[in-house]
């Protein structure tokens, strides 16, 4: 439908790596280094890049500065438990787009309790929306 989601990929490449050190398992040496990622991606359409005003996060999260980063691609990392409440505004007066992602705490093996998004990704649709808050 539009371009690759290489916000995805970014993310799906550090999780393959961190999913095979879980994998061996973990002893209290190196949990730290096991912990899941507790980082998600917006993406913005190619489309639209230009046209994005801000990208703001309320709620237990916040940017994540990512070297070399794709345009249209803003990274977040999760701080705590709760409701990551994003809105994106646009240059044009399009309406915001506002979006939701939920973290919980992390059931171990390792790092239990630590706060992880409950998605990896939000997708800010090509033609707009008003509100689509998603139900992570």
């Amino acid at each position: 439908m539009g371009r690759p989601n290489q916000g995805r990929h970014i993310l799906a490449v550090l999780s393959a790596a961190f999913a095979a050190t879980l994998a061996v398992g973990c002893s209290n040496e190196d949990c730290n280094h096991s912990c899941p990622i507790n980082d998600f991606t917006v993406d913005v359409p190619k489309d639209r890049v230009s046209d994005v005003a801000a990208v703001t996060p309320t709620g237990p999260c916040e940017p994540e500065p990512v070297s070399g980063s794709p345009p249209g691609v803003y990274f977040f990392t999760v701080t705590g438990v709760g409701v990551c409440h994003l809105t994106v505004t646009f240059r044009s007066g399009a309406p915001d787009f506002v979006a939701d992602v939920k973290s919980a705490p992390n059931s171990g093996p390792c790092c239990v309790g630590q706060p992880i998004a409950e998605t990896n990704e939000v997708d800010i649709p090509e033609n707009g929306s008003a509100d689509a808050a998603t139900d992570n």
